[in-house]
């Protein structure tokens, strides 16, 4: 690796036993890349002379990974660890890979983009550190054609607060056929599990071509029940640090379909005391490509009770007090139609009602300049919204 290692200790056990203490890996700027108290290792030796890389367990413990690039046009600092190891794998074939336990404790990886500056607050794509990181693994096989990886818990924290409780999932495949099962990410207010994934690939041995490589990929999967707490990503989208904890939202998913041809045929997000919901399927086309991507939504069902937009607009704002008698006002929205989106054309075809009354509505822009909207109402009871007792008359959109 031509680069600067440290080893405090070094301590040979029982049964094939290696262990590390005070480990320093320097990158080539001579700055610590990886620090860790104790690295334990223990190889089957047997398995080892037969070309079989078997390990009982690997403990990694009280490490501190720095990963950063200084300058856009610099190549990072560990892209020489990179660079060896795939030069090691051109000169031999894949080893036969088997770990039956990874323990990992009192963890910390950090990535920073130098040449950018800092935000005082939320996540930072530019600087990330993640602490406390907890994961306990098992790479049962890894070879050319198959993999079985069993994560039995990951959790870390963010320095934006984001907190991942767990994260766990089994994965077990071959270059035809991947399963995903017992998928499940845990936040402090969140709960989302997977029914199992299935993806199959038509494998094509072109690594310089990711759309190529895995031709026709086909997938499909369902979230039969998660929980959501918009709070738990406040880290991303600030104004959700109003959102209160005990409010949830209710999704059901379901998905099939490939990189070009996407079908969502159950997306429903709801309340549990339902003054939120929405059914709204949704296909997607020319999914790796922005400038053909298509979306088109089926609106079956928007219901949006006051105490929602109440809490919305509470979110978003900070002028309630103007806008909630406007909410109050409205009472109720509900909506159902159409939309679509691609990059030259949007379309709406809406039809609304709320207990001022009934809306239909029509828009349409058009390479992003022209613009087509046109509303229909029978009867709208538009002096109620500005506060006036007698109706405004029907057909007045």
């Amino acid at each position: 690796m031509q680069t600067e290692v440290n080893i405090g200790k070094i301590t040979l056990g029982f049964f094939n036993r290696v262990i590390l203490d005070n480990v320093i890996i320097k990158d080539k700027n001579n700055k610590d890349l990886l620090t860790s108290a104790r690295i334990s290792c223990k190889v089957n030796l047997l398995e080892l002379a037969k070309g079989v890389i078997s390990i009982g367990s690997i403990q990694l413990y009280g490490f501190d990974i720095q990963l950063y690039q200084e300058e856009n046009e610099q190549e990072n600092n560990f892209k020489f660890l990179i660079d060896a190891f795939n030069k090691g794998e051109k000169e031999s074939e894949t080893p036969h890979i088997n770990i039956n336990s990874i323990l990992i404790r009192r963890g910390k990886l950090s990535w920073h983009q130098w040449n950018q500056p800092q935000k005082q607050e939320g996540f930072d794509p530019n600087h990330i550190v993640i602490n406390k990181i907890t994961g306990t693994l098992a790479l049962k096989e890894l070879s050319k054609d198959s993999i079985q990886l069993n994560v039995k818990k990951i959790s870390f924290e963010e320095q934006s607060g984001f907190a991942l409780e767990q994260l766990s999932f089994k994965i077990h495949g071959n270059k035809k056929n991947i399963a995903l099962n017992d998928f499940k990410l845990v936040c402090p207010n969140t709960a989302i599990q997977f029914s199992p994934i299935f993806i199959q690939i038509d494998y094509k041995n072109d690594t310089t071509n990711t759309k190529e490589t895995f031709k026709n990929l086909a997938l499909n999967g369902k979230i039969e029940q998660g929980t959501i707490s918009p709070s738990d990503f406040n880290s991303f989208f600030s104004p959700l640090r109003k959102w209160p904890l005990d409010k949830h939202l209710q999704l059901n998913l379901a998905f099939e379909g490939d990189l070009d041809h996407l079908n969502i045929p159950q997306l429903k997000l709801y309340t549990q005391n339902n003054d939120f919901m929405l059914d709204a399927p949704t296909e997607i086309r020319n999914l790796m490509s922005q400038d053909q991507i298509q979306v088109s939504t089926k609106l079956r069902n928007l219901q949006v009770r006051s105490t929602f937009g109440q809490l919305i607009a509470q979110i978003l704002t900070d002028d309630i007090k103007n806008i909630e008698p406007y909410i109050k006002a409205i009472d109720f929205t509900k909506a159902n139609g159409n939309m679509s989106y691609s990059p030259d054309d949007i379309k709406s075809n809406l039809n609304i009602a709320t207990g001022l009354g009934e809306l239909s509505i029509y828009g349409r822009v058009e390479n992003k300049e022209n613009i087509t909207m046109s509303a229909k109402s029978n009867e709208i009871d538009l002096s109620a919204l500005i506060g006036h007792e007698k109706k405004m008359g029907k057909d007045i959109i």
